[in-house]
């Protein structure tokens, strides 16, 4: 007759009770990456805002002058 070991905690729980010193870098390498997506996602929101004003103003500017059809 064979035994089996049966345990009593799956794996990824047990590698989750303890985290190594490595881990915790991995983790602030992680959160400095996502801050940094996050500011270049903001500078290039507002970019995209002031080229919408700069066409905004642009076709304003044409239709004062005459030389744009009516939006």
């Amino acid at each position: 007759m064979h035994l089996r070991r049966v345990r009593t905690m799956p794996r990824h729980s047990q590698s989750l009770t303890m985290a190594p010193y490595s881990s915790v870098s991995l983790v602030e390498q992680l959160e400095d990456r996502i801050l940094c997506h996050e500011k270049t996602t903001a500078a290039l929101v507002e970019h995209a805002f002031r080229i919408k004003d700069d066409i905004v103003s642009s076709l304003q500017k044409m239709q004062n002058k005459g030389g744009g059809d009516r939006l």
